[in-house]
């Protein structure tokens, strides 16, 4: 078990004294303590979930469509239709790609709360792009990250400019050229 290197353990190694699996939610809680020291005891929580709701997940994540994500968890169309309807994850290397993607998945909601869509292909870091750091073999996990963090603002940026100017379009009376001032506007109700 990795301790985080935060909190010294003196070199000591805890001792897991429980394990419970909580049912319907398939929550793990570990318990643990460090020998010698009552203060260093805690609690890991893990929840486990089921392969439909990863791929679920990755798709919601990547607003992909089940080609985008065969591709990304390099299988075929027909293996992500099986994992859906119930199937098992047979090969250790496949449950280990879905486990990076569903990482990769969790960490862009981390930093935006757009789907990633189309921007997967924009944003260069040292002339890659997200896709290409996502198809590769092995996933390094600190470029990853580095370009998440340089799309996710622009996203942001851009989604969010978008979905003001279609308030403000949704919001301006029919024929009328007038601009709406976001912040003036208040509704006839009020």
């Amino acid at each position: 078990m990795a301790i985080d290197k935060r909190y010294s353990t003196g070199g000591m190694q805890p001792r897991m004294f429980a394990a419970t699996a909580f049912l319907p939610f398939d929550r793990v809680v570990l318990r643990f303590s460090i020998p010698d020291d009552p203060s260093m005891m805690g609690e890991v929580v893990e929840l486990r979930r089921s392969t439909k709701e990863k791929l679920a997940f990755i798709r919601a994540a990547f607003n992909s469509n089940k080609s985008t994500l065969a591709a990304l968890l390099m299988k075929t169309r027909p293996t992500i239709y099986a994992w859906e309807a119930g199937g098992e994850i047979r090969a250790a290397a496949d449950q280990l790609r879905l486990d990076n993607m569903f990482w990769v998945a969790t960490e862009w909601n981390n930093h935006c709360r757009w789907p990633l869509g189309e921007y997967i292909d924009d944003a260069r870091l040292a002339g890659k792009s997200l896709l290409d750091l996502l198809s590769t073999e092995i996933l390094d996990r600190a470029e990853i990250t580095r370009a998440i963090q340089l799309i996710a603002p622009k996203v942001t940026e851009t989604l969010e400019s978008n979905e003001k100017a279609d308030a403000v379009e949704w919001a301006t009376p029919p024929g009328s050229t007038a601009e709406l001032d976001s912040n003036a506007y208040s509704p006839a109700w009020e």
